[in-house]
């Protein structure tokens, strides 16, 4: 159910942002609050819990944000108090954010590594990546250490997977065929 409410909720928003012809303005406005509501996940919960009336959660809102981001935002975030669909910001701020940055003409390519990339490896698997779609990629670094070494990238659902810990799984793989 989560992936339908936040595709709904960043589609209206989207939409709303390309109406009034605020897309950067409001990309930067939820790019900003995704990073608040994920450092601040006391004030998150907070929205979230039903001890807390509605109309207190939003006169929150109203407190913390009014002047500091546009009323479509902040209506937007009350909306989704009101449909008790505040505990999905995080993913709607994602999917919003998605989409803006296909509007911007930008991929984003989730990296996931066994250790953070230098910006020298950045620039380089980016220069590589941009060669391969044809596209300006934007890429984010997600750190897994499981993965022992080598790189996965995600872009648009497609998956390239060149980590040693996928390598050692085709290994087994294989090595379980031979022996039956």
């Amino acid at each position: 159910m989560g992936q339908v409410v936040q595709t709904i909720y960043a589609d209206a928003l989207f939409g709303v942002a390309k109406d009034f012809d605020k897309v950067e303005e409001y990309f930067e406005e939820v790019k900003t609050l995704h990073g608040i509501f994920e450092t601040e996940k006391k004030f998150a919960v907070m929205l979230e819990t039903p001890q807390i009336s509605t109309g207190e959660k939003k006169k929150i809102l109203d407190d913390v944000f009014r002047g500091k981001i546009s009323n479509e935002i902040l209506d937007f975030m009350k909306i989704l108090v009101d449909k008790r669909r505040i505990e999905f910001f995080l993913k709607i701020c994602e999917e919003f954010e998605n989409l803006c940055m296909k509007h911007f003409g930008i991929v984003t390519a989730k990296v996931y590594t066994a250790y953070e990339l230098s910006s020298s490896e950045s620039r380089k698997l980016k220069a590589k990546l941009e060669e391969v779609t044809g596209s300006n990629i934007n890429i984010v670094n997600e750190i897994d250490e499981l993965l022992i070494g080598g790189v996965k990238v995600v872009i648009e659902g497609k998956v390239i997977d060149q980590t040693a810990l996928n390598k050692l799984n085709q290994l087994g793989v294989s090595l379980r065929e031979i022996s039956l």
